[in-house]
């Protein structure tokens, strides 16, 4: 059971990066699109590209959070059913991007994101939306750091 649970989050894993790929180059395609003449050929085009990408997030959002519950459940079930080593870690797994995936609205960061707790995660994403000036976000992140303190 052990090895087929891994499997599944393994391939829902590589699935994820698979659609975030395909969304780095919708994102492109609609850079380009954005520099042609308006038009209603451009604007379908953006339209079609945009809800492409809107279901793949929405995919990945499917995905991450069964892969979530599943790991969840291996952990629950350590204990008693030995499924994990010890030493195991999944959220450590260096396959897994948590910050692109953050960062693009596919793992909520809360409570149940696996970094929620990692202060130089937290510091890296603040830093992000400083950047990129989503002054909203950080305004968000300040205000959950201050409930759980």
């Amino acid at each position: 059971m052990k090895e087929l649970i891994k499997q599944v989050i393994d391939f829902l894993r590589a699935e994820v990066n698979s659609n975030l790929s395909k969304i780095r180059q919708n994102e492109k395609k609609i850079k380009e699109l954005i520099k042609q003449p308006l038009s209603s050929q451009r604007t379908t085009n953006l339209e079609e590209t945009y809800n492409i990408n809107k279901v793949l997030l929405e995919s990945n959002k499917e995905a991450i959070n069964l892969q979530m519950n599943l790991i969840n459940y291996l952990n629950k079930q350590r204990a008693s059913l030995k499924v994990l080593d010890t030493t195991s870690n999944f959220y450590s797994d260096p396959d897994i991007d948590y910050f692109e995936l953050t960062v693009n609205g596919c793992l909520p960061f809360d409570e149940e994101h696996p970094l929620y707790d990692n202060s130089d995660f937290f510091e890296q994403l603040f830093k992000h939306y400083q950047d990129v000036e989503n002054y909203e976000m950080c305004g968000i992140l300040l205000k959950q750091k201050r409930t759980v303190k």
